[in-house]
């Protein structure tokens, strides 16, 4: 989305949203198609236009399927004649403080820091990966999976992997444009999701 539709949609050079309603419309249909961008944040790129609410979608599945399993049918639990709760919930326990911690940091590094020249985010837990906050909404499922051992949910987590896969890859292409060389080294250098360790 340009600077001037931007501009319409947030009521800048003497524009109004009560008084050129169409213009503002226009500015939110573009901005749906082109991605979701993040206001005046020019440091920031723009996310694919359904992550948030696939994410939503996605989450409020996956919490039925699992709570469905887990606590109420039990359908899936077979691994828990075999595995005590006493490694699998500790075991939960320990994905979901890395996927708290990878998710605060990010967005901490990401949000709290305004970058006057727009540049490519490689500090922090950047470093490890590309897509921390991504990884860390991830873990936190499966560290519930995992705590319970529920296989019906560990395997809606393929179609939640594959959906994340998906709008991290869009949100690379739009950042190779808007920084080039600059990100292609970056990602040469850090895993999209697993560490590259040495490099």
């Amino acid at each position: 989305m340009n600077k001037n539709v931007r501009n319409l949609a947030n009521g800048r050079g003497g524009l109004q949203r009560k008084k050129f309603p169409d213009a503002y419309r226009a500015a939110n249909i573009r901005g749906h198609l082109h991605g979701h961008t993040h206001g005046d944040r020019a440091d920031l790129a723009e996310e694919h236009p359904l992550g948030d609410l696939g994410q939503l979608m996605l989450a409020l599945v996956f919490l039925a399927i699992w709570a469905g399993d887990s606590f109420f049918l039990r359908w899936t639990l077979i691994l828990q004649a075999y595995i005590p709760w006493f490694v699998s919930v500790p075991a939960g326990a320990g994905i979901a403080v890395l996927a708290v911690y990878l998710a605060l940091k990010a967005h901490t590094v990401v949000f709290a820091e305004v970058r006057e020249t727009p540049a490519v985010i490689d500090k922090g837990v950047f470093r490890l990966v590309r897509h921390p906050m991504y990884l860390g909404s991830y873990l936190f499922f499966l560290a519930l999976a995992v705590a319970s051992l529920s296989l019906a949910a560990m395997g809606f987590l393929v179609v939640v992997f594959v959906f994340y896969n998906h709008i991290a890859a869009f949100e690379e292409n739009v950042l190779i444009e808007k920084y080039g060389k600059a990100y292609s080294e970056y990602m040469r250098r850090v895993g999209r999701w697993i560490p590259r360790p040495g490099k």
